[in-house]
């Protein structure tokens, strides 16, 4: 959709996340006076302080949080809603907002009709996505050529459109979602990849350990080898003793199937935590040579699987001494969730044998990872932070587990 269009539509913004959020400012900075509609689940406290207040100073928006959220894209009140691509196009509101002669756009559809065509360089597929836009931007970088990584990995292309030099190259990184809404005869240089039928459902993930042995899960082994290589850095580890023997379980972080309505979406954690501990600990301890108890069992995980490993560990203190997330969706009410815990830091200090956080500085979510760090900190909870280069890709992820795995079961 081209911006002369989009200034004279009223607009919803359907999905208030990182991509969302990012829409809101380039809209701001474009029309500050402009009246915008913005549709979120979460309810106005679980976002940021500073911008709560921008939403709550600014006249021309109007709010729609909370679980009637979906209410906002019938097709009475807006003419454009730029979803975001965690909703699916299907959802009935949209749907019948769309028959009602409302456009649906996207925040990468808005940026790919708006900036040169041969300036941008798409990269998609199943399977080694990131690490591929991560290189090409590396390389241009490293010829000199003004470059910026951003879609699925890095900053949402809206926020640095206005802001980068005339000639910039954008490496984007397009999920599957995020190409659903595009055009067309959106055309220009795109590479994609393999399509592996193994990988078109496949998530997140979570890790489990546990001292004495390591098992493989044949299920995920090719993701391991071929993405994290977690196999081959754990092996030589414990080649030079730098880390016990352990087992490591990868089971799959996707409770809730991609294709279920939002609103069950919304249990995937709490169901993967009930499979985690009912099923999941209890067959390996049955099944393999593990030593028992707290002190020998840790939870990992990256992305989606950090948040869960987060939201798992400190839910259960009692069968975890260790607790790592690396480039984590941080759960947005952490603070308030676990108060209690932060409350009796010398208890959870006491509980907490390893507290390990990492995110890349280029990565989407590395500003909740520092306000998760400053807020265990504020609370004297120990923990150790790391901000490394890098954004949301294996380069990272398989650097963290080579620097958590050293500390564990010690």
């Amino acid at each position: 959709m081209k911006l002369e269009a989009l200034e004279n539509s009223s607009i919803l913004i359907l999905g208030f996340g990182t991509e969302g959020q990012a829409t809101y400012d380039f809209i701001r900075s474009r029309w500050p006076s402009k009246p915008v509609s913005i549709a979120d689940q979460r309810p106005l406290d679980q976002f940021d302080e500073n911008l709560r207040n921008r939403l709550e100073n600014d006249e021309a928006v109007q709010l729609n949080l909370g679980p009637r959220y979906l209410d906002s894209a019938d097709g009475y009140n807006c003419e454009v809603i730029i979803k975001t691509p965690g909703i699916p196009a299907s959802t009935a509101a949209i749907d019948r907002s769309r028959k009602a002669g409302c456009t649906l756009t996207s925040h990468s559809q808005i940026f790919l009709s708006n900036y040169p065509r041969e300036k941008i360089i798409g990269i998609t597929g199943t399977k080694g996505k990131s690490t591929t836009s991560a290189l090409i931007h590396h390389l241009l970088k490293a010829a000199g050529i003004s470059a910026e990584l951003v879609g699925n990995i890095g900053r949402p292309p809206l926020a640095l459109i206005d802001v980068v030099p005339a000639d910039t190259y954008f490496v984007h990184e397009f999920s599957s979602h995020q190409l659903a809404e595009i055009e067309s005869d959106q055309r220009g240089d795109a590479l994609v990849l393999g399509l592996h039928a193994a990988r078109l459902c496949e998530g997140d993930k979570s890790a489990v350990s546990g001292a004495l042995s390591v098992p493989r899960l044949e299920r995920h082994r090719r993701r391991l080898d071929a993405g994290g290589n977690a196999n081959f850095i754990l092996d030589n580890l414990q080649a030079e003793n730098k880390a016990v023997p352990m087992i490591v379980v990868m089971p799959f972080g996707h409770a809730v199937p991609f294709t279920a309505p939002r609103a069950e979406q919304a249990k995937n954690t709490a169901l993967f935590e009930e499979h985690l501990l009912k099923d999941v600990i209890p067959t390996v301890e049955a099944k393999y040579r593990v030593a028992p108890g707290r002190q020998n069992r840790a939870i990992a995980g990256l992305s989606m699987g950090g948040g869960q490993s987060l939201t798992i560990g400190f839910n259960h203190l009692d069968l975890f001494s260790a607790v790592a997330a690396f480039s984590a969706a941080v759960p947005g009410d952490f603070e308030t969730r676990y108060a209690q815990a932060m409350a009796d830091s010398k208890g959870t200090n006491a509980k907490l044998k390893v507290f390990w956080i990492g995110c890349g500085e280029q990565d989407s979510l590395f500003a909740r990872s520092q306000k998760l760090s400053e807020f265990l900190k504020a609370h004297e909870i120990k923990h150790t932070f790391r901000a490394t280069q890098g954004a949301h890709t294996y380069t990272v992820w398989r650097q963290y587990l080579g620097e958590l795995a050293p500390l564990l079961f010690r």
